[in-house]
């Protein structure tokens, strides 16, 4: 079975691949990047989600400013958001959950909180309990970015079918994903809490 490229690199070079220009929702003009390739800018209110479907094997990406994650930028300043970031830390290792990708198996997970926590690499059921504190605040005019990719192996999956109600329940302050997909055909969509579904063919 052939490997999948990463998702960002497979979109990138898709026709699909949007350029995110809006310039409401605390928009920022710089791009941030995962994999060496951007994945969306920084933006509060708003997040990205890249899926490529091959056969069984679906590959997730997704790239977030903090404040939707966990509703502030800098470092911890007390327990409470130290928690809040642990908590959250351990939420989006759950892509079933927050995606709804029902019939799917996690194999392997990887959450980079930035500022707010380094790197976590983790395979399915391998949990290694790192907990990173930084009382330092992030470079670069202060924003912090969450990316993550998952993958998976899936018995149903063409169509396969994304929900995101877990993400817009676990994340309030995400007002939009922004959907890339590649498996039998390209395409792109926009979820929201009012319309969070969507069948990747």
């Amino acid at each position: 079975m052939r490997r999948l490229l990463p998702v960002c690199v497979v979109l990138a070079l898709s026709p699909c691949a949007l350029a995110h220009s809006h310039g409401d929702k605390h928009d920022h003009d710089h791009q941030h990047e995962m994999g060496g390739t951007a994945l969306g800018a920084h933006e509060h209110g708003a997040a990205s989600v890249n899926v490529a479907v091959d056969g069984r094997m679906v590959s997730v990406e997704f790239h977030s400013a903090a404040y939707n994650i966990v509703g502030f930028e800098h470092a911890p300043k007390d327990d409470a958001q130290r928690k809040a970031i642990a908590d959250a830390t351990a939420a989006l290792k759950d892509p079933l959950t927050l995606f709804g990708l029902a019939g799917c198996t996690l194999k392997e997970s990887k959450i980079d909180a930035g500022a707010h926590g380094g790197d976590a690499h983790e395979h399915h059921a391998h949990d290694h309990g790192h907990d990173h504190d930084h009382d330092h605040d992030h470079k670069g005019g202060g924003h912090v970015d969450y990316t993550g990719s998952y993958t998976l192996d899936c018995t149903q999956t063409a169509p396969l079918k994304l929900d995101a109600k877990g993400w817009f329940a676990r994340f309030p302050a995400t007002e939009t994903l922004r959907l890339q997909y590649i498996g039998t055909q390209q395409g792109a969509a926009e979820l929201t809490p009012a319309a969070p579904t969507a069948q990747i063919p």
